[in-house]
């Protein structure tokens, strides 16, 4: 019996924009897409295979994320906030196996506010969230290219925001004149290199923005800072940004390494109630959890 836990991850470089662009260059078109996405996930199970020794066979398939959007292989319409944290009014379309496909697949949909979205996030509450207690106020983080923040509320989601902070990130890093003034390397927990994402943390927390980007830049011409230096203030500039106002409790979900940081920004906040959930183990958990309810009620 399956008891729950993570035996092991298995990916590749296929996520879902990958996927879309792979379509669009075979045919683009409509009555294929589907189709075409099953092709690349019956190759990844096929590879999941050949990894555990095992068939496969009739396994029921559960899929949540961008898969249901417009760029997936189905688009579906979002569900509402609030919802309930046990994920029992979730939107989720299930399709039976047939012919080509062996396996029932069951295709988590996402949930909107009147000004924000989000798509994968709400199954990783799910299964973050778990059988704790659900009675006050409780903010999870859910760190990425696009940061949500989802605020809950006696056992529901009750609203949420947006953050870009990863992708703001890589546009500074790469692709602006910050780029001649930072580079990447250097282990995070480095002494010297902690030193400089704290100092991030604390402008971003009490400046603006738009202004104290800019600082990157003067700290490589003015103060000869490295572009090492520069990456990780850089780093906790933009997530103390995006922290800015928080308070606990919290709890934040993703991998080791981004945890590693916000947990770091949250030591300069001042803000110690701060959990962590695997994000890989929410995952599984939450899409268990959404896909058990629909079963129990149909």
């Amino acid at each position: 019996m399956w008891d729950g836990s993570v035996k092991e991850v298995v990916g590749n470089s296929n996520g879902i924009t990958a996927t879309f662009k792979g379509w669009r260059e075979d045919s683009g078109s409509e009555a294929g897409r589907f189709d075409y996405y099953l092709e690349v996930i019956r190759a990844a199970i096929a590879g999941m295979e050949g990894k555990v020794g095992n068939e496969l066979h009739g396994l029921p398939l559960v899929i949540s994320g961008m898969a249901s959007s417009t760029i997936g292989m189905m688009n579906l319409p979002y569900g509402n906030i609030p919802f309930s944290l046990d994920g029992s009014d979730l939107p989720i379309h299930t399709m039976d196996a047939v012919e080509n496909f062996e396996h029932p697949i069951h295709l988590i949909s996402g949930v909107k506010s009147e000004h924000d979205v989000m798509r994968g996030e709400e199954t990783q509450l799910v299964g973050a969230v778990h059988d704790t207690a659900k009675g006050g106020a409780h903010v999870y983080i859910f760190p990425g290219t696009h940061s949500k923040h989802i605020r809950t509320f006696e056992g529901k989601a009750v609203s949420f925001k947006t953050y870009m902070t990863g992708e703001f990130f890589e546009l500074l890093s790469e692709k602006s004149i910050l780029a001649q003034s930072v580079s990447a390397g250097g282990a995070f927990h480095d002494p010297q290199n902690l030193e400089h994402f704290r100092e991030g943390v604390s402008a971003g927390l009490q400046t603006n923005l738009l202004n104290s980007t800019f600082h990157v830049r003067t700290r490589s011409v003015l103060e000869g800072q490295g572009g090492e230096a520069n990456y990780h203030f850089l780093s906790g500039l933009l997530i103390g940004s995006e922290l800015a106002g928080i308070s606990g409790p919290v709890t934040i979900v993703g991998g080791q390494a981004i945890l590693a940081c916000y947990e770091e920004a949250f030591r300069v906040l001042g803000v110690t109630d701060v959990a962590r959930v695997d994000g890989a183990q929410a995952v599984v958990n939450g899409q268990a959890r959404i896909v058990r309810h629909r079963m129990a009620t149909s």
